[in-house]
């Protein structure tokens, strides 16, 4: 309130008539007798620079007998000012009493810095903080409301509010964080179970209004918690509506055990039974399974209310809520374990399959090996019986089918390779397939730490590219020492097996002597 008054006085010696501060301005008159005009340039730069630097504006009025006779604003107060007000007094019966409008206009630091003003605080509370809650809500959309919103008080130094909304002294300097990611997950979650039809219009949490601090008037206090009650019944409800009309009212309604239905004007709840609401809505909101805990909330509510007035809810339903949910879980921890095992189980098999994939490689291997291995052995079995004199074991020929049937085995070769990324893939969608399953029985995290799927797939990835490392390298090994053997076979020349037979036996039957031969002659001949 002392700049409004310093304002005045930088023109005349003034008194306050009467002053009103709303959401949006603050307008104080002033009444003085002039004997002379006075104005202090300086303290006047003063004013403007503290009102700039808050992102505010004013203009002022100076009436007589209710007519303006002068009027600018903030811009452009300079020092012709003093002679314009003289000249306008000439006109004027001496010692004139005069007005004094002052507007000081707030919008602007609303817009830039999501703050607004409070210059007379009592004002402030019996004016706009006395008219309907829905005229507030309506205000406060203006306001970002992913940052915290402040309202500077000038004229006392007090300080309360919520974590989101804080009344404070303009010369606190405090730096108030807020977790817009919170607000929002916040919204998501209400809208999968709860119905709000404003929700496009009042995007606010029941925290918004929890007072942290006490209000120093119970007009303010009594405004939060009817609207902290309203939107706990907006973020329980199944359908809720605020309906805009000459006496603002909620329609709610909510299907428990028993349907709840009812409709209650805005500025007439009764708030008696806001603390043990904000507790249920806390407790469904900020931690476990959101889902079932609402549904639960909804069924145990509806068991404590004599009526569908939320007034009727007895004390006690938090413990009430929490002591169901202690047994729900107890009975559904069997089906966890189950679901658990029943996932371990997948996995394992997945993980088998993995070994699959290589085994199959491993089985194509050895058929390419039996198949070469028999090949040869076969060439060498026929040139044993058929024995042929001028030629090696191995003939070109030989060597030319050795080498068509190694060509066969690196294609075949290629294709298991192939075979096994295709299995590969198929095995690393199937764990991705099995996540997704179980995505609406789990709990986002407890499910990605049963099926860590990027573990998993790193693992059976490492697994099968050793495997294959391995064969590969048994593959080409083979195939390599096949073709240098066959080929060595080719190249060095052994002499026939007839050759070979009839050399030994020279060399183990003795020569005959030169008698032993004619007898054999002699015998011959007569034969003959």
């Amino acid at each position: 309130m002392l700049i409004i008054e310093d304002i005045a006085n930088a023109f005349f010696v003034s008194s306050l008539t009467s002053i009103s501060d709303d959401f949006y301005r603050c307008e104080a008159t002033y009444s003085s007798t002039v004997r002379e005009v006075l104005i202090d340039n300086s303290q006047l730069e003063n004013i403007n620079s503290i009102i700039r630097s808050e992102d505010l504006s004013y203009d002022v009025s100076i009436k007589y007998k209710n007519e303006t006779i002068i009027r600018w604003a903030q811009e452009s107060i300079t020092s012709d000012v003093c002679r314009e007000i003289e000249e306008q007094l000439q006109f004027l019966e001496d010692n004139p009493s005069l007005e004094t409008c002052i507007k000081i206009h707030k919008t602007k630091a609303v817009e830039k810095n999501n703050k607004t003003h409070i210059f007379v605080l009592k004002s402030f509370i019996e004016g706009p903080l006395s008219e309907p809650d829905l005229e507030f809500i309506k205000f406060l959309q203006f306001f970002d409301l992913s940052k915290v919103i402040i309202f500077k008080i000038w004229d006392e130094n007090i300080e309360f509010g919520t974590e989101n909304i804080r009344f404070e002294h303009i010369s606190s300097t405090s730096n108030h964080v807020i977790n817009s990611s919170l607000r929002e997950s916040t919204i998501t979650k209400r809208n999968k179970s709860c119905h709000f039809t404003n929700d496009s219009q009042y995007k606010f949490l029941p925290e918004d209004f929890k007072l942290i601090r006490p209000a120093p008037d119970p007009i303010i206090s009594n405004k939060f918690n009817r609207l902290m009650l309203a939107f706990i019944l907006i973020y329980l409800c199944d359908y809720s509506e605020i309906v805009d009309k000459d006496e603002p009212y909620l329609d709610y309604k909510m299907k428990g055990y028993r349907l709840i239905s009812n409709r209650i004007e805005i500025d007439s709840l009764d708030s008696s039974c806001a603390d043990e609401l904000y507790g249920i809505y806390e407790w469904v909101y900020n931690q476990g399974n959101f889902v079932d805990k609402v549904g639960l909330a909804k069924n145990i509510i509806s068991i404590h209310m004599a009526g569908d007035d939320f007034n009727t809810l007895s004390n006690g339903a938090l413990r009430s809520i929490e002591s169901g949910y202690d047994i729900y879980l107890k009975e559904n921890v069997k089906q966890y374990i189950e679901i658990k095992n029943k996932i371990s189980e997948m996995l394992i098999s997945q993980a088998d399959k993995a070994s699959e994939i290589t085994k199959n490689m491993l089985a194509t291997l050895k058929t390419s090996f039996w198949s070469l291995v028999s090949f040869f052995i076969t060439v060498i079995l026929v040139k044993v019986v058929s024995a042929k004199s001028d030629d090696g074991i191995i003939s070109g020929e030989i060597v030319i089918m050795m080498i068509i049937f190694l060509v066969f085995s690196f294609i075949y070769h290629w294709l298991s390779e192939c075979e096994v990324d295709e299995e590969k893939n198929r095995l690393f969608e199937r764990y991705t397939t099995i996540k997704d399953r179980y995505r609406d029985l789990l709990n986002e995290d407890d499910l990605n730490k049963i099926i860590d799927t990027e573990a998993l797939k790193s693992k059976d990835d490492c697994y099968i590219q050793r495997r294959r490392k391995i064969y590969r390298r048994v593959w080409l090994s083979f195939n390599i020492i096949m073709l240098l053997v066959v080929l060595g076979m080719y190249f060095y020349k052994t002499p026939s097996i007839f050759e070979s037979a009839t050399a030994t036996v020279k060399k183990h039957i003795p020569e005959l002597s030169k008698s032993e031969k004619n007898l054999i002659n002699k015998d011959s001949k007569k034969q003959n």
